[in-house]
């Protein structure tokens, strides 16, 4: 489905443009390496959700959020800004919890993505 994969592309590019700077900025060889390996995880989960673009839009685009927004907090932390990778983690399960909880948001997403077999 384009839907998904649209989703898949905006999520992505926000995770690497979040993430590049941390590596830019890193001190020393082990915490750079540490954060390019958060780049490589990014680019798996982006593999991963492609593989799995069949699914439900509204399913798919949440655990595409949680997926990636859970490598950004990892990202975060291993950069050493422990707030906001709290904060992100913290935060973090609400909009997907939203989108696939109610109901008439999930229907609402569905039908925007093209999805005919709208539950």
């Amino acid at each position: 489905m384009k839907f998904n994969l649209g989703v898949t592309a905006i999520l992505a590019i926000s995770s690497v443009v979040t993430i590049a700077p941390l590596v830019a900025e890193a001190d020393g060889q082990m915490a750079r390496a540490l954060l390019v390996a958060c780049i490589a995880a990014a680019a798996a989960v982006v593999v991963w959700r492609v593989l799995q673009r069949g699914q439900e839009p509204a399913i798919f685009a949440a655990a595409t959020y949680l997926a990636l927004g859970g490598v950004v907090a990892i990202t975060q932390a291993l950069a050493g800004d422990y707030i906001r990778a709290v904060i992100i983690a913290i935060t973090l399960p609400i909009l997907p919890g939203l989108a696939v909880g109610d109901r008439r948001t999930r229907q609402w997403i569905n039908r925007v993505a093209g999805l005919k077999d709208n539950r």
